[in-house]
């Protein structure tokens, strides 16, 4: 829809003295009432042609308001209140005149004016009106481990969500757009823009172990960077605290069969090491995933392998420097591939423990006693595999109750030791 508004020689001069924006009186006749996220096809047609446009809007609205005509028409974009011009902006050759999270000063109805600048040119054009605070309002609720396959419908469009974070949560956020969106990732606090992600076609846009600085909630909006993109796209949100929280334990060589079931999923596991120990672990998934196997200590990262299209991704040979628990987290590297893996975890100690000084041998003996005796009170040096010292099965270092019992199996009740976890 066009409106065609005539300036008088009334208004020329007043413009030409005053020095100041003067607008005409409105009319209902040929004005297009819109609203927020809105889109509209136009045309700037006969020469000279103005076409207008209301809002009614917020003091405090972010509004982000785009006009887009074809080559060759010199776009400006003029926002009028209360009579006054209050912003504005020029393009030349079919750029793009926008304004951009622009902060309304007042409560009430707004006007727009779109023309080409010499009022020469025609053609058609489109229109996007947005509000963060509506965006915001309409946004989709969701939960760590998540997976949402949704699409940018309409030029302009902005999709939103909401999610609950503590602070100190270390986040994973992947926005996966089609070919040729530009994608635009952006993470908000309490309606504050805290962090931003930007790609150009169809790549993705990361926030990868991305440390949440508050408690509360979330909010993120997705785009094209210029809004003139459409098409589908994917979100993945999960979180590291999360997935350790759900993780299953993990033992000494038995290999686990599972699988990444969806979009960005990552699997967590936990096994007990101890310090000192050597262990490997072993990620052999399905083609084409590109698995990723990462190992971490008190939320810490200690060691991660990496492998593309079905390979194996294993760390091996990994010297634990820490006594406890170990969180194994496995998943595919850029999130967007799915399949079954088998992870093994391939310890020091095998069967029954015992085999204190590494000899090999499946059955202890007097050296084992004596090896342990040395670690504990003489040389203390280091076991070569601290899991066969722990012959009671407790879990804890190895301690002088591991020597009696130790003693106790060779030489009184031979009551077996106890198995390696």
């Amino acid at each position: 829809m066009v409106m065609r508004i005539l300036y008088s020689a009334v208004i020329c001069l007043l413009l030409l003295v005053l020095g100041t924006s003067v607008y005409p009186e409105l009319t209902t006749s040929g004005v297009i009432s819109v609203t927020y996220d809105y889109y509209l096809e136009g045309t700037i047609e006969p020469a000279g042609d103005i076409d207008t446009f209301t809002f009614n809007g917020t003091a405090g609205d972010s509004i982000i308001l785009r006009f887009n005509p074809a080559y060759p028409i010199d776009g400006v974009l003029e926002l009028i209140y209360d009579g006054s011009l209050i912003a504005e902006d020029h393009a030349i050759a079919g750029g793009m005149a926008q304004l951009f999270d622009y902060v309304l000063p007042q409560t009430g109805e707004y006007v727009f004016y779109l023309r080409d600048e010499k009022g020469v040119e025609t053609g058609m054009y489109w229109l996007t009106l947005q509000c963060r605070q509506d965006v915001n309002g309409k946004a989709v609720a969701i939960a760590y481990d998540t997976y949402i396959y949704d699409s940018l419908e309409t030029v302009g469009d902005i999709d939103g969500y909401d999610f609950e974070g503590t602070a100190g949560d270390s986040m994973i956020l992947r926005f996966n757009p089609a070919n040729p969106i530009d994608g635009a990732l952006e993470l908000f606090y309490e309606s504050a823009l805290i962090d931003a992600g930007h790609a150009t076609s169809g790549g993705r846009v990361d926030f990868i172990d991305y440390v949440l600085p508050y408690t509360g909630g979330y909010t993120f909006h997705v785009r094209d960077e210029s809004g003139n993109e459409t098409g589908v796209y994917g979100i993945i949100l999960q979180c590291r605290e999360d997935i350790t929280s759900k993780a299953t334990d993990l033992s000494y060589n038995i290999p686990v069969l599972d699988t990444l079931e969806k979009n960005g999923d990552i699997d967590g596991y936990l096994f007990e090491g101890y310090t000192g120990d050597t262990v490997s672990l072993l990620l052999n998934p399905a083609s084409p995933v590109n698995g990723v196997v990462e190992l971490f200590f008190n939320s810490t990262l200690k060691a991660e392998a990496h492998a593309t299209n079905g390979a194996n991704a294993d760390i091996v040979d990994y010297v634990t420097g820490d006594m406890g628990a170990h969180v194994v987290h496995v998943r595919d590297e850029w999130g967007n591939k799915t399949g079954l893996y088998e992870l093994t975890l391939d310890g020091c100690c095998e069967g029954s423990t015992g085999d204190i000084d590494c000899s090999g041998e499946e059955i202890p003996s007097i050296t084992d006693i004596t090896r342990l005796i040395d670690y504990l009170y003489i040389s203390r040096r280091p076991l070569c595999c601290k899991a066969e010292a722990d012959v009671n099965g407790t879990g804890g270092e190895p301690d002088i109750t591991d020597v009696t019992r130790l003693i106790d199996y060779l030489y009184i009740t031979h009551v077996p030791l106890a198995f390696c976890r």
